[in-house]
């Protein structure tokens, strides 16, 4: 019923997995079949991260927060696309599709280690070797009684002038 930071993470972790399987598959038809699961896993990280993103950012500031979460999104291709380019040119696709498996591993231990500190992942009290995931709660990141719209609007940047406007 709504996105959660659990989901992401999860997501992260099943992408990690489908593109390691995708790796090692020896022909076409089978690196086909596994991208299936490849493309859930994106879809369900994207979507549910943008979800969470929209639903726990308070109205005032979603316009702001949102336009930072897609710069940060696809500011990195500028960063990670000549490495994973680098990578596929010296050691294969299959390295490369592995570089990117890497990547979304580490997110997802750096998830899984968010949640252990936070104490959302933990034993289950009824049943013996289970983990439990509690629910994610947002946060609130601004106090509705300081904000307002006087503080919230951005002072105009003045321009240079165009050499050629200085002559005259």
């Amino acid at each position: 019923d709504r996105a959660r930071m659990r989901l992401v993470i999860v997501g992260t972790g099943l992408f990690a997995i489908a593109a390691s399987v995708s790796a090692t598959m020896p022909n076409y038809w089978l690196y086909a079949v596994t991208l299936m699961a490849t493309g859930f896993a994106v879809v369900t990280t994207l979507t549910t991260a943008n979800g969470y993103v929209q639903t726990t950012t308070d109205p005032a500031l979603r316009g702001r927060v949102l336009a930072l979460y897609m710069a940060i999104l696809m500011g990195g291709t500028p960063v990670g696309a000549p490495i994973v380019g680098w990578v596929a040119a010296q050691y294969g696709a299959r390295a490369a599709i592995l570089v990117g498996a890497a990547a979304a591993a580490v997110a997802f231990l750096i998830g899984g280690i968010w949640m252990l500190a936070s104490g959302r992942l933990h034993r289950s009290e009824s049943r013996r070797f289970a983990l439990e995931i509690d629910l994610t709660r947002p946060m609130d990141v601004v106090v509705p009684e300081q904000f307002s719209d006087e503080v919230a609007a951005t002072t105009p940047i003045t321009l240079p002038r165009d050499p050629a406007s200085r002559r005259s």
